[in-house]
């Protein structure tokens, strides 16, 4: 009835910016850098999901 909790195959955050990146064309774990000066994944290791691509 409710959308409210997941059943199976749950993704995390990362791994949906991982697919809006990808499709978009941008590569998920292209380093970008922090206000430190220290590299970072732009999808802080996120990966795509094949799922919704095919």
């Amino acid at each position: 009835e409710q959308a409210a909790f997941i059943k199976d195959k749950p993704v995390h955050i990362r791994d949906i910016c991982a697919t809006i990146y990808h499709v978009l064309g941008i590569d998920p774990e292209m380093p970008v850098y922090d206000r430190a000066s220290r590299p970072v994944a732009v999808a802080h290791g996120g990966h795509p999901i094949g799922e919704i691509l095919s």
